[in-house]
């Protein structure tokens, strides 16, 4: 009876040892206004170019998990933009506000295809144009912006299944195809009154 209580464990660790782990990515992201000042030094060249005739800047420090960034948001052609910087300076991303008529029929038709895998009952929130850096010139990657030659979108899904509601943060390249996805998790207490 021993042996096999001992056979017995021993085989269910080695299941649970080979059985793959994933780690649930989830997005605990929280932002605070800060001033132009306190933003990078670094980020200067990348902020004077790409927010160029642009109309309400504001600058935030924003804080993710493990991860510190510095956004700039501001509406540049009647579109709200995004321009984000790590922590160190660097760019990271320009994320331009968009449509869903805006998305080429093909590539949304693929988005969605997506989307109606998880659960059929999803609703887009929010989508973004995402333009990664893929050169050192400020002004190359701002023709590439004016010339919508972007790298791919960011969308706020929300989907309801068994009644619950939740919502996903997923990146699509630019053909429609599904990047990444993590969950999106409301810090309450940023709404607490003290």
């Amino acid at each position: 009876m021993m042996k096999f209580r001992f056979l017995w464990i021993l085989m269910v660790l080695a299941f649970a040892k080979a059985l793959p782990v994933q780690a649930q990515q989830i997005k605990k992201e929280q932002e605070s206004r800060i001033e132009s000042q306190e933003f990078p030094a670094e980020t200067e060249k990348w902020v004077k170019a790409l927010s160029e005739n642009c109309k309400k800047l504001k600058f935030y420090k924003e804080v993710d998990g493990d991860k510190t960034s510095y956004e700039l948001k501001c509406k540049c052609e009647g579109r709200k933009r995004s321009i984000e910087f790590s922590e160190k300076g660097a760019l990271e991303d320009v994320e331009i506000l968009t449509r869903n008529k805006k998305v080429a029929k093909a590539v949304l038709k693929r988005i969605q295809k997506s989307l109606d895998s998880i659960t059929s009952k999803n609703r887009i929130e929010k989508i973004q144009e995402q333009y990664f850096l893929n050169s050192t010139s400020p002004a190359q990657l701002k023709l590439r912006i004016n010339n919508s030659d972007l790298n791919g979108y960011e969308l706020i899904v929300a989907f309801k299944e068994k009644r619950k509601i939740y919502r996903k943060e997923l990146q699509f390249d630019r053909y429609g195809k599904l990047i990444s996805s993590r969950d999106i998790k409301r810090l309450e207490y940023d709404f607490l009154l003290f």
